[in-house]
């Protein structure tokens, strides 16, 4: 019988069964055939250091449990997707904090496309949003993870919101922002139906998108210009196409962490700062720019690269002016080490 976790601390006698949740057979799977079976848990979540995982106790797999890491603490919260099939969305490891509770997409992978909050209690666990009609899939938060120090956090955009993606059978699967309050349209709601109609514009597909303090920077497809890069400050007047990479009839995928362009470093976010590659030779006359900080390592400073503030790239000609300096030199620069 197999449980979401053992107790483990690094030593065979100090690794024990902490709770048999299914008691005639796994909990973290569900045999559908003889020999085939299908994976029930969808990763850990830690919300004020208490840990939240799906189980399947026997008769149900949309099962929200927390420990504390004893046996008597380990409880089942809700059942929220009371059946064993079809096979429930859960997704805890794309689940967000807030002040008292988290955020998380739920689906039945059939009628039901949601997003539920949990302050840990059975009572607290409940509905936040639902999608309706409902399309196939479930809602993909942005999660806005940073990293200071070594150490990674979720720092929400503009000190209280969260991008995500969503479907429903009218819009197509676009772009939504939430301040995390409720699932009314005052506080969660479409930013832009970017491919307007049914069709999807599939922002972030497939997880590539990146956080500065002012924009969320993303891959879409309008529909017109195919896959190119969007940013979006949560509004629907500034979220727009930055540049159409390609402009002919194929996609330029961008793919955000390193933006890469034809295989090779464009542009990157480092912080508030846009990471910059340019012309080695443009350095001097560059460095005069408004916002143009050396990219300096080890003590030896980089030629062809740079960081410019948000001072630089506020306005928006600014900010056009470093995107074409960069995707004019992408066509000689060599390919970026993988």
């Amino acid at each position: 019988m197999v449980v979401p976790f053992s107790t483990v601390d690094g030593t065979a006698l100090g690794t024990t069964l902490l709770k048999d949740i299914n008691l005639t057979g796994s909990s973290t799977q569900i045999e559908i055939l003889p020999g085939f079976s299908v994976a029930v848990f969808q990763g850990f979540h830690i919300f004020n250091n208490l840990l939240y995982f799906i189980a399947y106790d026997g008769t149900s797999a949309g099962q929200l449990w927390r420990t504390d890491g004893t046996t008597a603490n380990t409880i089942l919260i809700k059942d929220i997707v009371p059946s064993a099939n079809p096979f429930p969305i859960i997704l805890l490891s794309n689940a967000i904090n807030y002040p008292g509770k988290f955020i998380f997409p739920v689906s039945d992978q059939d009628t039901r496309s949601e997003l539920w909050e949990s302050d840990g209690t059975p009572g607290g666990t409940i509905l936040f949003k639902e999608f309706l009609p409902a399309t196939p899939g479930f809602p993909v938060i942005f999660l806005p993870f940073a990293s200071t120090g070594g150490s990674v956090t979720q720092s929400l955009f503009q000190g209280n919101k969260f991008f995500f993606s969503a479907g429903t059978a009218a819009e197509g699967n676009e772009l939504w922002i939430s301040d995390g309050v409720d699932g009314t349209v005052t506080h969660t709601h479409i930013v832009k139906d970017i491919n307007p109609g049914v069709n999807a514009s599939d922002p972030g597909t497939p997880g590539s998108y990146i956080y500065t303090t002012t924009y969320l920077f993303f891959p879409a497809n309008n529909g017109t210009n195919g896959v190119e890069l969007w940013r979006s400050d949560g509004t629907t007047v500034g979220t727009n196409l930055v540049q159409d990479i390609n402009p002919v009839i194929d996609d330029a995928d961008p793919f955000l962490d390193f933006f890469l362009v034809n295989g090779k470093m464009c542009v990157n976010i480092s912080g508030e700062n846009l990471m910059c590659r340019f012309d080695p030779t443009l350095t001097e006359k560059l460095a005069k720019k408004i916002g143009f900080l050396p990219m300096i390592m080890k003590g030896k400073e980089y030629k062809g690269y740079c960081y410019v503030e948000p001072t630089g790239i506020k306005a928006k000609k600014n900010f056009e002016f470093w995107m074409n300096l960069c995707l004019e030199f992408n066509d000689r620069a060599k390919s970026s080490r993988k």
